[in-house]
């Protein structure tokens, strides 16, 4: 095995191992720390113990991909890098937002099975215009956030 091919390797595996621990810890950590910590510690109006491990998530990701692109073998282009990974937070922050207005929604009664305009929540919004701004709500953290992401 040539040295060059053992780094690649090693690359891989800090790569693997990196994303592995972050993912388990702050994205499937995130509803377990949720059941764990009391919803009265985090009122509703405030960042809830999952917001938190989101924006975790959101700060490290861009460390950890420079500090990983810096170690790799082939030599990527910075300026496209910088572009991509604020595309990359910007993306995640949009789904953040998304996620801590609809885990809020959720527990006042809305139904994640029923679209916006279905959901008996929102039905009793006044004015109606309101239901559009969920659905723009929606929008952001689906589909644009998802993509950026």
């Amino acid at each position: 095995m040539s040295q060059n091919s053992e780094y690649v390797e090693k690359f891989h595996w800090h790569l693997w191992l990196l994303f592995a621990l972050e993912n388990w810890i702050l994205d499937f950590g995130r509803p377990i720390a949720m059941l764990i910590f009391p919803l009265k510690w985090f009122p509703l109006n405030y960042p809830s113990v999952g917001d938190y491990f989101h924006m975790f998530y959101n700060i490290l990701t861009p460390y950890y991909l420079e500090r990983l692109i810096n170690k790799s073998p082939m030599k990527f282009n910075r300026s496209l890098f910088h572009i991509l990974m604020t595309v990359f937070v910007m993306g995640a922050s949009i789904h953040l937002v998304g996620d801590s207005i609809n885990h809020r929604l959720v527990l006042n009664g809305y139904q994640l099975h029923l679209s916006v305009r279905e959901n008996p929540i929102m039905q009793k919004l006044e004015p109606k215009s309101l239901i559009d701004s969920f659905e723009l709500l929606y929008f952001y953290d689906e589909v644009l956030g998802h993509y950026m992401w």
